[in-house]
């Protein structure tokens, strides 16, 4: 790889890690590969940091193609050289594609469709006409599980660029750097949306946690956070219950379910029972979020994606979550308690 191109793939990193829409905190990965060496962002590594630290590792790219030939999908890259980093749960999906920069995104917009019922309509009812060529995984589990998907899918439509993951994000493909970001904007502005959820100023300020929440450990979570519209907004509160668990870094970073009450009584009755959990977040109706512990900056990131998507839903659209099977596959897997960890 010229020094051009490692600058320019680092550049477009570090843009593309620091929009919020486009990247929460260590999800997302980007690839490029050099004849038979695949480099891909290392798993707990942040795109934001591509200029100021190395967050890629070489690997074996001749050896993927060759077992993703085998229907071998759960191969285990082969590091190349003496990196002691360890190469995203993705590798496989990157090298699936046949583009030579490849960037998988947790993109905001496009997880409002994805998270849908319909994500096949909501997507055509955007893209249609354009000069794009996608196509749709379902959902399924990272790493070989998906990356087994991905295979069907490119065999099926050899030429998509875009490769929508239902409940998780999307993969963009091209020739050079400039192709990918090119892409991914063109697709993330026909997919952007606006809500009432968006424009309402029905906003309530958030309180400070009372004595009896204070002796449970909880304290407001900053009270500018934007995530308090999740308390202040009916329709958004409403969608806790339900629709909690859409994609996996949040299953990953947030836990299997929410905790919401409608008042802090109820909070208070249903914590201080002896055998009761302390969750990191809890949720009160018309009050605020609180926290028990410091939050990590992969938790606040998140939870700012988790607003951002569902006040870009349709108020009438269900939003389609994770099996409780789904969740606790992403839960007790080795990979994602390793990411967990590296985001403490």
């Amino acid at each position: 790889m010229t020094s051009a191109m490692r600058h320019d793939i680092e550049r477009f990193c570090a843009r593309t890690g620091a929009d919020p829409l486009l990247i929460q905190g260590a999800g997302g990965n980007v690839s490029w590969k050099e004849q038979n060496t695949l480099w891909i962002k290392a798993s707990g590594t942040w795109l934001a940091d591509a200029c100021s630290r190395d967050i890629f590792v070489p690997v074996d790219l001749a050896d993927l193609m060759t077992k993703a030939a085998q229907s071998q999908f759960d191969v285990q890259p082969v590091v190349l050289g003496n990196s002691s980093l360890r190469p995203s749960i993705e590798t496989l999906l990157h090298a699936l594609m046949p583009h030579t920069v490849v960037a998988h995104v947790h993109a905001v917009e496009a997880l409002a469709h994805l998270v849908q019922a319909n994500p096949q309509q909501a997507l055509s009812n955007r893209l249609r006409g354009q000069d794009i060529k996608w196509a749709l995984v379902p959902y399924k589990k990272p790493g070989a599980e998906l990356a087994r998907a991905m295979h069907a899918t490119l065999k099926q439509i050899p030429d998509a660029e875009v490769i929508f993951l239902q409940n998780h994000g999307l993969v963009v493909g091209g020739e050079s750097v400039a192709a990918v970001e090119n892409k991914l904007l063109q697709v993330t502005r026909l997919l952007a949306i606006t809500t009432a959820a968006q424009q309402s100023n029905a906003e309530t300020a958030p309180r400070p946690a009372t004595p009896a929440l204070q002796s449970l450990g909880y304290t407001l979570l900053d009270a500018s956070n934007p995530a308090h519209a999740l308390t202040s907004q009916p329709s958004l509160f409403k969608r806790l219950d339900s629709e909690w668990a859409l994609y996996p870094d949040h299953v990953v970073f947030l836990g299997a379910c929410s905790w919401h009450y409608n008042d802090e009584e109820s909070a208070r009755q249903a914590l201080s029972k002896p055998d009761a959990p302390k969750p990191a977040l809890i949720f009160i109706k018309d009050t605020g979020i609180f926290t028990q512990a410091h939050l990590s900056h992969a938790q606040h990131a998140q939870l700012q994606c988790y607003v951002d998507v569902l006040m870009r839903l349709p108020e009438n659209e269900q939003a389609r979550s994770l099996t409780p099977g789904e969740v606790a596959e992403l839960l007790n897997w080795d990979a994602e308690k390793y990411r967990s960890q590296l985001s403490k």
